[in-house]
């Protein structure tokens, strides 16, 4: 690699599919979702999450829905970071939607360090092994 050139991390794309209703389940946030289209966030964390205000749209002062979320770790991220989600609100007024704005989008970033208090840190939780979680927070 010369001077001028960099190496970057792989982008990993994933691809929209019809959930299964035996499979819904693992949307919940006990299961860290890579990603979710529609419905309700899996929060990483239940501390702090956004206000109603914070969900308000800047143009119509209504409130946006949840559009997508999406799991957004890199390996050499700060431990800080080690999981890292974004989430995308919208509002669903077409007077808020110009070409080139984009204030009609919000959107959240929730990071947790490998050690914390809702996730294992050894492994991704299984239903299969760990057996039934409680129901999600709010």
């Amino acid at each position: 690699i010369g001077t001028n050139q960099f190496v970057c991390d792989p982008v990993y794309l994933g691809f929209a599919e019809d959930v299964t209703d035996s499979n819904r389940f693992r949307l919940r946030s006990h299961f860290m979702p890579l990603g979710k289209i529609g419905g309700k966030p899996s929060w990483l964390s239940y501390r702090p999450l956004p206000t109603a205000a914070d969900l308000t749209c800047s143009n119509c002062q209504k409130t946006m829905c949840f559009l997508l979320q999406m799991y957004a770790t890199r390996p050499h991220d700060p431990e800080h970071a080690f999981h890292r989600a974004l989430f995308v609100f919208v509002c669903r007024e077409p007077s808020c939607s110009q070409t080139n704005v984009a204030s009609n989008f919000k959107v959240f970033r929730c990071q947790l360090p490998r050690v914390n208090e809702f996730y294992r840190s050894d492994r991704a939780y299984d239903p299969d092994v760990d057996g039934d979680v409680e129901p999600d927070e709010p």
